[in-house]
């Protein structure tokens, strides 16, 4: 049936219409599934033409069976053309070539099904020429819940859900823009339902060297914002899959950026709580790729250039695998412009357990689990920052588990004359907190090893320092109760001038003190210990033998200093003489400009002397030689040695509570 307001022509002998205006604002053609409405043509013009001049609708189509599940309009083509086709012939203005509008709550605004199981099929194909066109443009007006801009699905094994296409070579173009208004919208929501297999929510591919195959960018300058959010189900999907064919060039797998100070380049989210799990992975072929790339391009602010979180006790909040086998790969590689930014940042927030913020391994012989650079010559710069909240954390754990071979835990390395190998610092004021701790299981292996390459320079392989009034620059524990272990053992290749231990200040200990060679009748069995003399007060001895002149008579000369550095000064006189008489032997003038005089009552009498003297250089002067002091208070009614006086061994001033000896959980 056809209903006109205006003019109408029949075509003669078949009860139907074409060319139909309308020149109000009612419909041209009106049409429902209660007749048929057919028209042929045998030219190239259409068949059936509805025109309104006014405002209306130029045609309408209703289907009144509220259980009829047919089309109101239906196109088909037996040939490669269009089966229908919307054209808006206006070269301004928000212009639609198709609209489609639906008022169910389940409804389907825009429905494209390509029937086909196989090959390379197309739900939607959404193509433009203008080089600021869009080649598909979704909108989801609702400003909240859950709604979708675009949402896109084929069920061929290679088909595409959602396939755009910009063909213009230049110009801003994009294949596919979504967006939307919500704040909890997605404009591109990418699912693939499958929950096993190395399934893709979203696949981003580009041939150009330079180019991006996946760009996301949130220009909100403000709030929690995510360029990119990937998301799987399956414990071996990834969220967001990245990968660049190109084997050269500066080619980017996934690359994230956000404006906001708040924001994250790339939020990586794995809500498996088991298995391997992973965030983000990210791949790079070329020898000088990037698997994934973080740039929080704000110069202020905490700002992240990558963020993983996974929930998993296996998962991998981030993981970066560069295959290549050569070149100067980087398999995470973070970077901070900001004078306090953070290039690479893990923090482990379970306030107990092994946990660890930082975990890095390599395979190579010659490579490197850990290394950090610190490009800037100037400012207090930072290789490697680790830091730990919780009382039995790490800031830094070094770990060699290899058994054999001089293994490192930890090497630290600078190249600054003034720099610093290694830099520990626990902020936590209280508890069994540990700055740096390094850990061998290798019998020939280093807990730490610092090594400071430079060969001019007051340079330091290891820097110890505590600013509490009872704390330890370096504390070195041998906890074995047997053997010949060594707290702290320092060595030194310098024979004339190095010292194998130099304390700047007082040195004391608890115990003797001893030289230990090997002994000289059994040097491959036994050792020779030789103690040194104690006194109440800090003693130079010097001695010698002199014989007298035929007078009896001999002059002793000191050390040009001896006087600088001496007061108090004691004499010992001995006399060697086989003869039967008695030869006395005494000073008969003292030490002044750094000689005395003895004489003997026989000449040519052979004397040893000793000379004792108080110290009395500029240190002694101005810090003196206690010898009697109290315990500090931190101190008292604690013990040296608590097992010397029955007491356990809690009551001892060095007491320390066992630290962990866990291992990080093996990911």
């Amino acid at each position: 049936m056809v209903r006109t307001q205006g003019w109408q022509s029949s075509i003669p002998g078949t009860g139907r219409y074409m060319g139909l205006i309308a020149l109000s604002s009612l419909i041209a053609v009106y049409g429902w599934a209660q007749g048929p409405i057919s028209a042929t043509s045998n030219s190239s013009t259409p068949a059936v033409q509805g025109t309104n001049t006014n405002t209306g609708p130029a045609g309408l189509f209703i289907i009144n069976n509220p259980n009829s599940t047919n089309s109101a309009l239906f196109g088909r083509t037996n040939g490669p053309g269009i089966a229908v086709r919307g054209l808006s012939t206006i070269s301004a203005g928000q212009t639609f070539g198709g609209y489609f509008e639906v008022y169910s709550t389940s409804g389907i605004g825009v429905f494209s099904f390509a029937r086909a199981t196989s090959g390379n099929t197309f739900g939607v194909i959404g193509r433009v020429s203008s080089p600021a066109g869009v080649g598909v443009y979704g909108v989801a007006l609702p400003t909240t819940g859950t709604n979708y801009g675009v949402w896109g699905q084929s069920n061929s094994p290679a088909g595409r859900g959602v396939y755009g296409l910009a063909t213009a070579g230049t110009g801003t173009n994009s294949g596919v823009w979504g967006q939307s208004n919500s704040p909890e919208g997605r404009g591109v929501y990418g699912f693939n339902a499958s929950t096993t297999g190395n399934a893709v929510g979203v696949w981003a591919e580009t041939p150009s060297p330079t180019g991006r195959a996946l760009f996301a960018q949130a220009t909100s300058t403000i709030g929690n914002t995510t360029a990119v959010w990937g998301q799987v189900t399956s414990p071996s999907g990834r969220g967001v899959f990245g990968f660049v064919p190109s084997t050269s060039g500066p080619s980017t797998g996934v690359w994230g950026q956000v404006a906001s100070a708040a924001g994250r380049g790339v939020y990586g989210y794995n809500t498996a709580t088991s298995g391997d799990s992973t965030g983000v992975l990210g791949e790079a072929v070329s020898p000088t790729g990037r698997g994934v790339y973080g740039l929080a391009t704000n110069t202020v602010g905490v700002n992240m250039g990558v963020l993983g979180v996974s929930n998993s006790n296996q998962g991998r909040g981030v993981m970066g695998r560069a295959v290549a086998t050569s070149g100067v790969t980087n398999g995470v590689r973070g970077e901070a412009i900001s004078p306090d930014g953070i290039g690479v940042f893990g923090i482990a927030t379970f306030s107990t357990g092994n946990n660890i913020g930082g975990r890095f391994e390599s395979n190579s012989s010659s490579g490197t689990g850990a290394y950090g650079r610190a490009n800037a010559s100037t400012g207090t710069t930072t290789g490697v920052i680790g830091e730990a909240v919780s009382p039995n954390g790490r800031g830094v754990l070094g770990r060699a588990i290899a058994t054999t071979g001089t293994t490192i835990g930890v090497r630290g390395e600078v190249v600054s004359p003034a720099g610093t190998a290694i830099w520990g610092v626990a902020s936590a004021t209280s508890g069994t907190t540990v700055g740096v701790r390094g850990q061998s299981d290798s019998p020939a292996g280093r807990g730490v090893f610092g090594l400071a390459p430079s060969t001019t320079g007051i340079t330091t392989g290891v820097w110890g320092q505590s600013d509490s009034p009872t704390g330890r620059g370096v504390y070195g524990f041998a906890s074995s109760s047997t053997g010949v272990n060594y707290g702290v053992l320092g060595q030194t290749n310098s024979t004339t001038d190095g010292f194998g231990v130099y304390a700047l200040g007082n040195m004391g200990a608890s115990g003797t003190k001893t030289f230990r060679i090997d002994h000289p009748l059994d040097p491959e069995n036994k050792y020779l210990l030789h103690y040194c003399i104690e006194g109440p007060e800090p003693l130079n001895i010097y001695t010698g033998t002199v014989t007298t002149d035929a007078r009896g008579y001999a002059v002793i000369e000191l050390p040009p200093y001896f006087e600088a550095i001496n007061r108090d000064f004691r004499y010992q006189l001995t006399v060697i003489d086989s003869s039967d008489e008695f030869v006395l032997a005494k000073v008969v003038q003292k030490i002044q400009n750094n000689r005395f005089v003895i004489r003997t009552s026989k000449p040519f009498v052979e004397v040893c002397w000793e000379v004792k003297a108080v110290r009395n250089d500029p240190w002694v002067q101005y810090y003196g030689a206690p010898v009697e002091v109290d315990k500090p208070e931190s101190e008292r009614g604690k013990y040296q040695h608590p097992e010397l006086y029955g007491q356990p061994q809690e009551a001892g001033i060095t007491f320390t509570p066992a630290l962990p000896t866990g291992t990080p959980n093996t990911p």
